[in-house]
C-alpha cells in the first residue's frame, strides 16, 4: 500500500460501537385496571425445575396461610428480577437504613408470623 492508502490508517483495534451493548430503550406497557389492585403478601416461597421458576407470595395470617399471588417465570427472568431487588433494596438502605431482619427461630413452625 503507498503512504497515500486510507487504509494504512485505520486501527487494528474493533469498533467500540459494534462491540458495546445496544442502549436499552424504555418498555411502554399496558395493563388493565383489574390487574392493579394490589395483593399483599408478607412471605415468598419459591420452587424450580429446569425450565421455570415458581413464586408463590403468601399472606401469613394465623391460623391458615394463603397464596394471595402465583408467578412462573424462567430462569433468566428469575435472575433479572433478583438483580433488581438487589439494586433497589440497596438504593433503599442508602436512604432509609438498614432494613432489620427478623431472628429466625429454629422451633418456629412454617406457618408462624415472625416477630
Amino acid at each position: 500500500m503507498s503512504d497515500d492508502d486510507p487504509r494504512d490508517n485505520q486501527d487494528d483495534k474493533p469498533d467500540d460501537a459494534a462491540n458495546s451493548p445496544a442502549p436499552q430503550r424504555p418498555v411502554s406497557f399496558k395493563i388493565d385496571d383489574a390487574d392493579l389492585r394490589c395483593r399483599y403478601a408478607n412471605q415468598i416461597q419459591v420452587t424450580h425445575t429446569p425450565e421455570e421458576f415458581v413464586l408463590d407470595f403468601l399472606q401469613l395470617l394465623p391460623p391458615q396461610s394463603m397464596v394471595t399471588t402465583r408467578v412462573a417465570t424462567t430462569p433468566q427472568a428469575a435472575k433479572r428480577m433478583l438483580r433488581a431487588l438487589q439494586t433497589n433494596i440497596h438504593r433503599y438502605e442508602s436512604t432509609y437504613g438498614a432494613i432489620a431482619e427478623p431472628q429466625i427461630v429454629e422451633d418456629t413452625p412454617p406457618d408462624a408470623v415472625p416477630n
